[in-house]
């Protein structure tokens, strides 16, 4: 991902981070955290009018993910958050022919917790979030770049495990409406395990 396109998702995440806060004049702490992404990137299915093929990329990738909240009760927050730092999947379609795909998020999301015990709590997120993709197809001899980004609702489930004072240890599943652009489908769920810490 290109240093720009970095720039770009801070912008909009400050922007929103900024908007979100300032009801908050009663919150009672905050979080800070980070998450890698687990497994594989995903697949890619590619249209041509009413015929698809499903390809998957066969590889693993780990992009990282950072996340901020503000605790406004014991079991509601506001969160913002970046998704898909510096991950890539490369797609080989055949011997000539290769695609790469980029995809990074930020959203803005309330946050609802419900606490089991005392270490163990579950927890969902629900909000507004803006994806980009960059897709590269590369040809011998040639290559094709294009771009797209797509506002939608954001949602995630996770559980997460007390493992000493504000430190908490959680498995994520979070989810963003797919980019759709020129015979391309990208997903943009995500599966992330982390660390976050109150204060």
């Amino acid at each position: 991902m290109k240093p720009n396109l970095y720039r770009s998702l801070f912008r909009q995440l400050f922007i929103l981070a900024a908007a979100a806060a300032m009801p908050l004049a009663h919150a009672e702490g905050g979080y800070l955290g980070a998450s890698i992404g687990a497994g594989k990137s995903g697949a890619l299915h590619l249209r041509d009018g009413s015929q698809s093929v499903t390809i998957d990329s066969g590889k693993s990738q780990y992009p990282l993910s950072l996340f901020g909240g503000v605790d406004l009760t014991p079991y509601l927050a506001v969160e913002a958050g970046v998704q898909g730092l510096g991950g890539k999947t490369n797609f080989d379609l055949d011997a000539s022919h290769q695609v790469k795909v980029a995809s990074s998020a930020a959203y803005v999301a309330a946050k609802g917790t419900l606490a089991l015990d005392e270490h163990w709590s579950l927890f969902g997120k629900l909000g507004v979030g803006h994806s980009r993709t960059s897709i590269s197809a590369y040809e011998v001899g040639q290559a094709d770049h294009l771009s797209a980004h797509r506002n939608s609702i954001y949602g995630s489930v996770g559980a997460s495990y007390l493992l000493k004072d504000n430190l908490s240890l959680q498995l994520e599943l979070s989810h963003l409406g797919a980019i759709k652009v020129d015979g391309f489908d990208i997903g943009m769920n995500n599966v992330s395990l982390g660390l976050r810490y109150g204060f």
